[in-house]
């Protein structure tokens, strides 16, 4: 480990993998927070947002009511709707009748903005047909980490006390209404035809008459998947939810599914336009998995899809969403010494915690020749030889993200049904190697990723 300052904020960035076990698990009780990007104040919605909330405020709770969304089974039910989505990208670039350029962030974005759409806020809509429709511009504006909203999250890091007194809101007001009303209605309709959809929505109604059970039946091939900590399978306390609650939990589901998602799919569509062979093996067991199922991909047989699974725990070590993810030391605390050349390290309440998941990621001593993307590293024969602690792309620890099924689902129903229908190739526009660029809290090509999609023949 080492330390380094975010201004006056000191910060301890961690590197081994067994003490990032330590303080992602063994100690969570004094390492149960992440930083404050923005006081509770600063936003009622942020204040009910899980990845924000502190430990103080109800974090257990907060996290075992919502936990029961992710399960197999809620997954399961919730299919269909995201497989509309998948359906509509691969039927707008079939119309086109012929080879299609396309930007991956474009394309992957308009999905995941209609998954978003459809499971979280019961609305149906096709940003590919209608690509100017309002949740889409609504979701765009409210992804946008940069700018003003990005110096508004600055402001509320180094002066929250000024913000606080000028009233500065996180948030525009206009988008909150937006989807706060999105929400509302729906439950108003709801109760009132009781009409039933199988979205979240109905999980968060479900959640409020106190019918949401834990009733797992996993399916669980995924080696990217995160579980439930033994902390939180213990904590039976949960929430009745309010509407303020559902507002602010929807919404922040939304800002860790929409843009995370999206970056990880434009890598994952450069990756196999980058690597043909690759390619070609995933189409080929995508489309053996479906010979028995007449050719419709089903919620089982997607998961059954070995090297689907491996293609896309590849794109997630090589391209993980975030430089890094954190912890917050929230009780004073000691780090022993383990070697005679060491000393104790005290660390102080408030004092923030870095494990960079990218760089441990491309770390040669954890993952041989880092910068090749290589699907045979999680095949039944290597994953062993992956030291645990050194593959995180959804955390580690009681805190892991807790959509990270949702996550996986997502993007592969997506890439089996465009492998199915498309080859991807790499465009000669494209700037080889990527010249990556911070974005926001993300990063990106400069310039984009431009890749093609060549309809499939087939022939009898």
């Amino acid at each position: 480990y080492y330390g380094v300052y975010n201004l006056t904020r000191p910060i301890l960035v961690i590197r081994d993998p067994d003490l990032i076990k330590k303080v992602t698990v063994k100690w969570f009780e004094a390492f149960g927070d992440h930083r404050d990007f923005a006081p509770k104040y600063a936003d009622p919605i942020w204040a009910r947002n899980i990845f924000s909330t502190r430990i103080e405020d109800g974090w257990h709770d907060l996290r075992t009511t919502v936990s029961p969304f992710f399960t197999s089974s809620k997954l399961k039910m919730m299919f269909g709707l995201m497989q509309k989505c998948a359906e509509q990208c691969v039927e707008h670039y079939k119309k086109q009748g012929g080879f299609v350029t396309i930007e991956a962030k474009d394309m992957v974005s308009r999905y995941t903005a209609d998954v978003i759409g459809t499971t979280i806020f019961g609305v149906t809509c096709n940003s590919y047909d209608e690509p100017e429709n309002e949740f889409r511009m609504m979701t765009k504006q409210a992804a946008d980490f940069t700018g003003l909203k990005a110096s508004k999250f600055l402001g509320y890091s180094l002066i929250p006390r000024i913000m606080q007194l000028f009233q500065i809101r996180l948030f525009n007001q206009t988008l909150v209404k937006f989807y706060s009303g999105l929400l509302n209605e729906s439950i108003k309709l709801r109760r009132e035809k009781k009409l039933i959809r199988t979205d979240m929505i109905h999980l968060f109604m479900e959640s409020q008459k106190g019918q949401l059970n834990d009733d797992d039946q996993s399916i669980d091939t995924e080696f990217s998947a995160v579980d439930e900590s033994d902390i939180l399978r213990k904590w039976k306390k949960r929430i009745k939810f309010g509407d303020t609650d559902i507002t602010g939990v929807g919404l922040g589901f939304f800002f860790a599914g929409f843009g995370t998602t999206s970056y990880i799919m434009s890598f994952l569509a450069y990756e196999l336009a980058a690597n043909p062979d690759i390619q070609e093996k995933l189409f080929e067991e995508v489309s053996a998995a479906l010979q028995n199922d007449d050719g419709k991909i089903t919620y089982e047989a997607l998961l059954k899809i070995k090297y689907l699974d491996m293609v896309v725990a590849e794109a997630l070590r090589k391209w993980p969403s975030d430089f890094y993810f954190d912890r917050e030391c929230i009780v004073p605390f000691t780090i022993e010494p383990e070697n005679e050349h060491e000393g104790p390290l005290h660390i102080e309440k408030g004092t923030q915690c870095f494990i960079p998941i990218l760089g441990i990621h491309r770390d040669s001593k954890y993952h041989p020749n880092p910068e090749k993307f290589d699907p045979e590293r999680f095949s039944d024969e290597n994953k062993h030889n992956i030291r645990p602690f050194t593959y995180m792309p959804f955390g580690m620890g009681p805190r892991n993200c807790v959509a990270s099924r949702f996550a996986l689902l997502e993007t592969k129903l997506l890439f089996a049904e465009i492998i199915r229908a498309f080859e991807i190739v790499i465009l000669d526009k494209m700037k080889i190697p990527l010249n990556i660029k911070a974005k926001g809290f993300n990063y990106y090509p400069e310039g984009g990723i431009w890749l093609g999609l060549k309809p499939r023949v087939f022939t009898t």
